[in-house]
């Protein structure tokens, strides 16, 4: 039924979720698998279980009069890198201040900031969506503004951006939500054109799922 299923997506509430829990839930590519929601649904012994509160991250608004590295304005969406060799990562996106902030998960600590407010190459007017590449752990970042995507590394530096303005194949309009398939292709929701693209990680186009009617 549908209240069913508004229970079990609160349920599935990954603010609700340990870190260990995110973990192992959630892969580098930020997407969920069958198998995995699966054996989180078979844990739960009812879809109204609250999970208790580990971890927060960053601030709301201003530190001391000044902006500090961990305030947010509004959180839009996030990702998580497992890291490897390094400690795994939080990227949070902030459409308000055009930036996307990266935490160290275990200690929370605001590590790195990609992206600012200005147009052009390494900056952001109205980022969106954002996922981690799983096999390199580049982050990338739709800006729904410029109809692009910024990729930076996992130290939030700039590497490359990719993509213009339109309808054809590549082209974006509004790119929103954003996600890697486990072979590492980027999926962008293309909002504008109402379609779902896929392309490579240079901005390849692969194939489109669905159009304008």
């Amino acid at each position: 039924s549908r209240s069913d299923c508004d229970r079990m997506m609160q349920a599935l509430d990954l603010a609700k979720l340990s870190k260990r829990q995110v973990k192992e839930l959630v892969e580098p590519c930020g997407l969920v698998s069958a198998e995995g929601l699966s054996e989180l649904l078979a844990k739960l012994s009812g879809f109204d279980r609250e999970l208790g509160e580990e971890r927060t991250f960053g601030t709301f608004g201003f530190e001391s009069g000044r902006l500090g590295p961990g305030c947010f304005e509004s959180v839009q969406g996030i990702a998580i890198d497992e890291g490897g060799d390094e400690p795994p990562r939080l990227a949070a996106v902030d459409d308000e201040l055009c930036r996307v902030l990266l935490f160290d998960i275990e200690t929370g600590e605001c590590i790195a900031i990609a992206g600012g407010e200005c147009a052009g190459q390494g900056q952001l007017k109205h980022p969106v969506g954002a996922a981690f590449h799983p096999k390199g752990g580049d982050l990338y970042v739709s800006d729904w503004s410029q109809d692009w995507i910024q990729v930076y590394n996992r130290h939030g530096a700039y590497i490359r951006g990719f993509a213009t303005s339109g309808s054809g194949q590549g082209q974006l309009d509004g790119p929103s939500g954003i996600a890697f398939t486990r072979e590492g292709n980027l999926v962008v929701a293309d909002s504008g054109n109402q379609r779902v693209q896929v392309l490579d990680t240079k901005g390849g186009f692969l194939f489109a799922i669905g159009d304008r009617a």
